[in-house]
């Protein structure tokens, strides 16, 4: 699997195909990927007017054509391998890592986008 950093820009090419502006959009308060309201999908599948709570990531993969197991490979869903015996704790220890840097990941690559569109616009 790709870097997270990778994903991350994989996914922001594709929502820059599907949907311009997107990054716009984002509320960097409430981005959280373990969230299927607060992730980026989420969030898009908010802003097409779906109200369910589940669906609304959905709805998100729906607008950039994609599918459940490839939204790991854009950065937009967690993409940790997890053994069958893992303990609780430790499958929890690497999803948890690996969300809050996917999260972490797209809120810097936002947040550049943000200020070169502020700088380019003065």
């Amino acid at each position: 699997m790709s870097s997270i950093t990778e994903r991350v820009e994989r996914g922001a090419a594709l929502l820059d195909e599907k949907r311009p502006g997107w990054w716009r959009d984002t509320d960097l308060a409430t981005l959280d990927i373990r969230s299927p309201c607060g992730c980026i999908l989420g969030q898009l599948g908010t802003q097409l007017g779906d109200e369910g709570r589940l669906s609304r990531f959905a709805t998100g993969l729906d607008a950039v054509c994609l599918d459940g197991p490839e939204a790991r490979d854009y950065g937009f869903d967690w993409g940790v391998e997890i053994s069958d015996d893992a303990w609780e704790a430790e499958a929890e220890r690497l999803v948890g890592g690996e969300c809050a840097a996917l999260t972490a990941a797209w809120r810097d690559l936002i947040i550049s986008r943000r200020t070169a569109a502020e700088v380019t616009s003065c």
